[in-house]
């Protein structure tokens, strides 16, 4: 007959004792992977703020070039200083005004969705 191996209580003991560090090193290293995924996370974050940054920037340089052609070209058409300002003004509130309806439309949409 073959010989059946006997496990022993301390047997059984001693691998739940083995078996408690290498939980422990498990852990380990998912918290490593966790702090480096957050790490990453962040680091992404703050790149995606500086061209967010960055973007704003060159859109209002191009937005306030092409106001200023669009007065010196009023100007060039005989237009008064006065005139042309007042033009200026109204496009940027008019601008404005339907920036404003998106935004309250995209806001509506958002906490509908919550």
């Amino acid at each position: 007959m073959t010989d059946k191996k006997r496990r022993s209580p301390a047997r059984f003991i001693w691998n739940i004792l083995v078996l408690i560090p290498q939980m422990f090193g498990l852990l380990d290293r998912v918290f490593h992977k966790l702090k480096a995924e957050a790490y990453f996370t962040v680091k992404n974050m703050i790149v995606l703020v500086v061209l967010g940054v960055m973007l704003a920037c060159l859109l209002t340089a191009t937005w306030i070039s092409l106001l200023a052609a669009l007065f010196f070209a009023l100007l060039q058409w005989q237009w008064s200083w006065y005139a042309a300002a007042l033009i200026i003004l109204l496009l940027n509130v008019i601008c404005l005004i339907i920036i404003g309806i998106f935004m309250a439309k995209i806001k509506n949409k958002l906490l509908r969705h919550l």
